[in-house]
């Protein structure tokens, strides 16, 4: 019943997901796109993050009263290759035929260039433990700084 739960709310964040979201960095050391949206249920608190392609290494909740909370779990969208076709690749020969000066061979590539993500990011942190806000969220992104956003509380105007 738990995976259901979670698998409804997941598809129902990727029903909202854009490259916006609602609440962005007052700065942006990394000047990657990221944004973020946060919804509480009864048991669990999610926040959608849209990081530019770029995979999320950590996610940190910083409580009113400045506890910080770890998220529980991060479930990571799509990895695909990376669209600049960048990148590069190890191959390993194998059986050649050389024809005067002119090497024909074959082999197999070895991985190689950067990846990206297809969709957002939702972290999960426990319902229970967060409060009722504000929040600040620490947003580490793969080999980039750490981005800070605040979040309104639950009574607040969601803009």
């Amino acid at each position: 019943m738990r995976a259901i739960g979670l698998l409804l709310t997941l598809v129902l964040l990727a029903g909202c997901a854009s490259a916006s979201l609602t609440h962005t960095p007052a700065v942006n050391p990394t000047n990657v796109p990221v944004s973020v949206n946060h919804r509480l249920t009864s048991n669990r608190f999610y926040v959608e993050v849209a990081s530019g392609g770029f995979r999320v290494e950590s996610v940190v909740l910083r409580l009113a009263d400045g506890n910080e909370l770890t998220a529980e779990s991060i479930h990571h969208p799509a990895a695909g290759r990376s669209r600049t076709g960048g990148g590069i690749s190890l191959g390993v020969g194998s059986r050649g035929v050389i024809v005067g000066n002119t090497a024909i061979g074959g082999g197999v590539g070895i991985g190689g260039g950067p990846t990206e993500t297809y969709g957002n990011t939702v972290a999960i942190f426990p319902g229970g433990k967060v409060g009722e806000g504000p929040w600040t969220l620490t947003v580490k992104l793969l080999s980039m700084a750490p981005v800070e956003i605040e979040l309104p509380g639950l009574g607040a105007a969601e803009g």
